[in-house]
């Protein structure tokens, strides 16, 4: 069983963490991990210390920083960028020949495009909202893109249910699916509380 696991960043925040201990438990159980990476940078170390393959391939995005202006001639290079990128991963793909596909975070699709192409199974995890926490808009409207998300998964997973009742609002919801992850807490002395409290997480495990 090998699996391409796609990231979208080469830097190491939430859902790049996730997508390392997910490449790390496929291979504790047996399977091969091929990851693809925009640069050589923060988290290809941790990538190669677990055993993984890797890729390494500059992409772009189909989503934009809603704060910054962008020319009407910078729109046209970002749609070709995308579009030769198609290229890259129709090459990745055939190369690695892969059973499985995961593409990780909303900011990539072209993974997802090709193995529809390929009839090869794919997965969509999404770790972010995109416009509310990080002002990421799609480039091609929320409601296209999230028809196509739906369209070339098989499954896809968040990481909340609150991003779950975010996205049911255009994924059909016998596509989503919550995956609880797991936050290591070794070596931390808990005292007994006095008094029941709970506690909410505002912001990023960095």
């Amino acid at each position: 069983m090998k699996f391409l696991l796609v990231s979208h960043s080469q830097k190491i925040g939430g859902a790049e963490k996730c997508l390392i201990e997910l490449a790390e438990a496929f291979i504790k159980k047996g399977y091969k991990v091929v990851v693809v990476l925009p640069q050589k940078a923060e988290n290809y170390q941790l990538f190669k210390d677990i055993g993984c393959a890797i890729i390494i391939k500059p992409y772009p995005w189909w989503v934009s920083n809603l704060l910054v202006d962008v020319s009407f001639f910078e729109k046209i290079r970002q749609h070709l960028s995308l579009l030769k990128s198609f290229f890259t991963f129709l090459s990745i793909i055939a190369s690695v020949k892969p059973n499985c596909i995961l593409t990780n975070t909303i900011c990539i699709p072209q993974a997802a495009l090709i193995s529809k192409l390929f009839n090869l199974k794919h997965f969509w995890f999404i770790h972010e909202l995109g416009l509310e926490d990080h002002k990421l808009k799609y480039n091609y409207g929320i409601k296209f893109s999230t028809k196509l998300m739906s369209l070339c998964s098989s499954k896809v997973f968040v990481n909340s249910e609150f991003v779950f009742d975010y996205y049911s609002k255009y994924i059909s919801e016998n596509k989503l699916e919550v995956v609880e992850l797991n936050i290591p807490v070794e070596n931390i002395k808990f005292r007994e509380p006095v008094h029941k409290i709970e506690l909410v997480i505002i912001g990023q495990i960095q």
